[in-house]
């Protein structure tokens, strides 16, 4: 035997050393809230994300006003014409 060469006992010592430090080592716990998570994996569905999905319905959903502003709009054109294009600012308001 080459006097460099390990034996087997000495490979199974050097196994066990190198897993010493893993087996006492203390495991992270990790405290993440919904965003967090979602951020991380944005293909899940509102349905696991139950707190964030109604907060971004009531804070980032955009308000149905498209109907009401034609309404005022089309108030308006049939108010002013080219007829009654004479009017005064008091008489329209």
């Amino acid at each position: 035997k080459s006097k460099y060469q390990p034996t087997e006992t000495s490979i199974a010592e050097d196994i066990i050393d190198e897993n010493i430090p893993c087996m006492f080592k203390r495991r992270k716990t990790i405290y993440t809230d919904e965003l967090d998570i979602y951020l991380r994996n944005p293909t899940n569905y509102e349905y696991e994300f139950k707190y964030l999905s109604k907060m971004a319905k009531d804070y980032l959903s955009a308000q149905a006003t498209s109907f009401s502003a034609k309404r005022a709009f089309l108030a308006t054109k049939e108010l002013i014409t080219s007829r009654r294009c004479n009017l005064n600012p008091t008489t329209i308001k």
